[in-house]
């Protein structure tokens, strides 16, 4: 539906022009740049219409229409000839806007007034992340940690569990 919205009917391409494009889908997979500027020239207000509507955002449009042709040029050899290049092309785009979407989906975005808040916070500001602070008595031991160091055995030392009992069997490495 998307993908509709995008592209204008009116401006879909004849056969003529899909030919070419796929011309230029060959020569790109040779190498050619030229070709792959002509694709650009096609294919851009298309590929950028459509990332816009999906993202909502100039930047990450822009984003998704450079690194669509940047991908075109690297997979232009498994194209196959039998379909319709322009669906191809914003097949691409459509996995980068969704890859795109997902990698936002994972930050958590953090208003102004709460970086101002943990700047304030911090100790004259000489610590730039944001780290959670523990009440006192309830930050995490690091003596569990410190002790399996101490006991660990010398880098010379490799260990290797024995099969049949079990056990952890120190073997020295060769020098």
């Amino acid at each position: 539906m998307l993908i509709l919205s995008a592209i204008n009917p009116e401006q879909a391409l004849s056969d003529d022009e899909a030919e070419l494009m796929e011309l230029d889908l060959a020569a790109v997979a040779a190498g050619s740049t030229e070709a792959l500027e002509r694709l650009y020239n096609t294919a851009k207000a298309a590929v950028y219409s459509y990332s816009l509507s999906v993202l909502r955002n100039v930047q990450d449009a822009e984003d998704v229409l450079h690194d669509c042709f940047v991908n075109i040029f690297t997979a232009a050899a498994g194209y196959r000839p039998h379909g319709k290049p322009m669906a191809w092309i914003i097949t691409i785009a459509k996995n980068l806007c969704f890859a795109r979407l997902r990698q936002h989906n994972r930050q958590e975005q953090l208003p102004d007034e709460d970086w101002s808040e943990m700047l304030a916070d911090n100790d004259a500001g000489c610590r730039r992340t944001a780290l959670p602070r523990h009440p006192a008595g309830c930050a995490p031991s690091t003596a569990p940690a410190k002790r399996r160091i101490a006991q660990s055995p010398p880098a010379s030392w490799r260990t290797a569990a024995a099969s049949a009992g079990r056990k952890a069997v120190l073997r020295k490495n060769a020098p």
